[in-house]
């Protein structure tokens, strides 16, 4: 995996009031799909809702290298969403984290240099597995909540134990792929 470098997003031509239709026209073609084992529709997107989300993305800074796309909120776009605990007030990060070719990430060791890259090796984060009545799963786009440096969340292990390269031996022994760079 090659370095992330910080970018600019291409809006196509578009104008920002083609933007935010963009938002809308797009989260209608999903609309539907929504919520299937309810029975219920999630509700059309507003002018101002669509508006929001699209100030939110431009500020929001977006990093790219040849696998994966990466949007970075900062702990006061956080503190906008409506995701921010109150302890965890402008101290949290977002990491929205999905691969160019839409395919699902395979490699926990590449969503930790991600986020190393970006908010650096002595912040911790989490990937959270919800409660069913606050899941959002609508494509192969990974969320990192990062807390603030040397931050240690009070759960994992102590001490750093790593095998970098593949083990060679007995079938009983870990299986570990050697690391590339």
């Amino acid at each position: 995996m090659k370095k992330l470098e910080l970018t600019t997003t291409n809006h196509h031509g578009r104008n920002v009031k083609q933007r935010i239709q963009k938002i809308i026209d797009d989260y209608e073609k999903c609309r539907k799909k929504i919520n299937p084992t309810t029975g219920k529709n999630a509700p059309s997107m507003t002018w101002n809702t669509a508006k929001k989300l699209y100030r939110e993305f431009e500020n929001a800074k977006l990093y790219v290298n040849d696998i994966y796309q990466v949007i970075y909120y900062n702990e006061k776009m956080v503190d906008d969403m409506k995701y921010s605990y109150e302890e965890f007030k402008g101290r949290i990060r977002y990491l929205s984290i999905k691969r160019h070719d839409r395919e699902a990430i395979q490699d926990w060791r590449d969503l930790q240099d991600i986020k190393n890259q970006i908010c650096g090796e002595d912040s911790e984060a989490i990937q959270l597995y919800p409660n069913e009545k606050r899941l959002v799963d609508t494509a192969n786009q990974y969320h990192l909540w990062v807390f603030p440096k040397d931050y240690l969340i009070p759960l994992g292990f102590d001490d750093r134990v790593v095998i970098e390269d593949e083990l060679d031996g007995e079938e009983e022994t870990a299986k570990q792929r050697a690391r590339i760079d």
